[in-house]
């Protein structure tokens, strides 16, 4: 029989996950039924009807992926309509960020990978990612199965299912698939699933093209070649460091041929695997962080270091910076939004949330005062960045101070081989 003491602990499980599902469901609710609609989605159906009309739609920096799922991706528009589409595609994500924890972390319980994906929902660039309808957490999805696909053994089979995810992730966002570009070839060596990715690729893009009378890649590749300030490069520089410093000094074709310099080393990085000492884990989450040194970046670009940071804590890894940076990652970034008090509450209470919840389950074993200064921390970074008037400088300081704040920890713990390790 299970004593007193044991029949409280399963209670208290069950009321903490059955409060922190109510609390994600009524985040999910919020995103699929008060924001409703395809917001960046919405470029597939924009440029179907510009190609519909006889226009490039790369013409103007409107569109920047892979033309080839602009047909499939308005079908699917159709067939959902505007009211069950947009949820149904977050959905998708978060089923891309679940795979991506389960390959990341196979043998973690059910209880600590639903408590990692809760708190990510109130992270700022999970919450970006739903409120704009984005793909990067299918795209994360994609290519972290083909990570997996290709540490198999080589098979005709696994290289045509690899091709065909690099093949996806590739027409959704290009600069997001171009460093496992680098890794397949140097590190892997499956040269196969390249030719076959570029055979589909040219083969699909050629059709299209013919069909349409219209060479459409060619200003989408003249816009990636060019660092101008027309250029699509730089369109989004408002969220990195090289868009703070554009923003304060200048001079944003040097600062974008920088970012050039900084993204094409960590290239060389994933390209020397061979020689370095990165386990699994490690080499997959660097070639996923790997565009975030672009100059063109999002919030919701930075949803692999909000997964990894969680991760950590919820595996008991005690850590200064990883707590620092949850609460960047928790501070309300639209602070002229008069949702702003009720993220700073939310965020409050699902930070307690998982506290509780990893001591529960036993990952934690510091004692709850030793949390006072990151939840004080939530509400001075609140409060900093709502005094902040420029929107564009406060978002970049705080990407900006992520990203430098992970990489400065993982380069740290490489003696400590958490980040590497499997």
């Amino acid at each position: 029989m299970k004593s007193k003491s044991q029949f409280k602990s399963n209670y208290r499980n069950r009321f903490v996950v059955l409060l922190l599902v109510a609390i994600s469901l009524f985040q999910l609710g919020y995103f699929v039924f008060v924001r409703s609609g395809y917001h960046d989605f919405a470029t597939f159906l924009i440029a179907k009807d510009l190609i519909a009309d006889g226009q490039n739609p790369y013409e103007g920096n409107i569109f920047r992926n892979g033309f080839s799922l602009i047909y499939p991706l308005w079908i699917y528009a159709q067939f959902f309509g505007t009211f069950l589409g947009p949820g149904l595609w977050n959905l998708l994500n978060i089923a891309g960020l679940a795979t991506f924890l389960h390959l990341l972390k196979p043998n973690m319980s059910w209880f600590t990978r639903g408590l990692i994906l809760v708190i990510l929902l109130f992270t700022s660039p999970a919450r970006s990612m739903f409120a704009n309808v984005q793909h990067t957490g299918i795209i994360i999805g994609l290519l972290s199965i083909l990570y997996f696909l290709v540490s198999k053994p080589q098979s005709l089979k696994i290289d045509l299912l690899s091709a065909g995810l690099l093949f996806l992730a590739f027409e959704l966002k290009p600069q997001t698939a171009i460093p496992m570009f680098f890794f397949l070839f140097f590190y892997r060596t499956r040269f196969r699933i390249l030719a076959f990715w570029f055979a589909a690729t040219a083969f699909v893009h050629l059709v299209m093209s013919l069909y349409f009378q219209k060479p459409l890649d060619v200003r989408w590749l003249n816009s990636l070649a060019s660092i101008s300030e027309n250029s699509i490069v730089i369109s989004a520089g408002d969220n990195s460091f090289w868009g703070i410093a554009s923003y304060l000094f200048g001079f944003s074709s040097i600062w974008s041929a920088l970012s050039y310099f900084v993204y094409a080393t960590v290239l060389v990085v994933i390209s020397s695997f061979r020689y370095l000492r990165v386990g699994a884990r490690g080499q997959l989450i660097t070639v996923l962080i790997a565009p975030l040194f672009l100059s063109y970046v999002h919030p919701y670009d930075f949803i692999v270091i909000a997964l990894c940071v969680v991760l950590y804590i919820a595996e008991g890894v005690e850590s200064p910076i990883l707590k620092i940076c949850l609460t960047l990652l928790l501070v309300p970034t639209v602070t002229a939004s008069r949702n702003f008090p009720m993220y700073l509450i939310a965020s409050l209470l699902i930070y307690a949330g998982f506290v509780v919840g990893l001591r529960i389950y036993g990952a934690s074993r510091q004692s709850l005062k030793s949390e006072t200064w990151p939840i004080l921390g939530v509400v001075g970074y609140s409060m900093i960045f709502y005094i902040i008037g420029s929107e564009q400088l406060r978002v970049g300081i705080l990407y900006a101070a992520l990203l430098f704040l992970f990489i400065g920890w993982v380069l740290k713990d490489f003696r400590n081989r958490i980040f590497t390790s499997l």
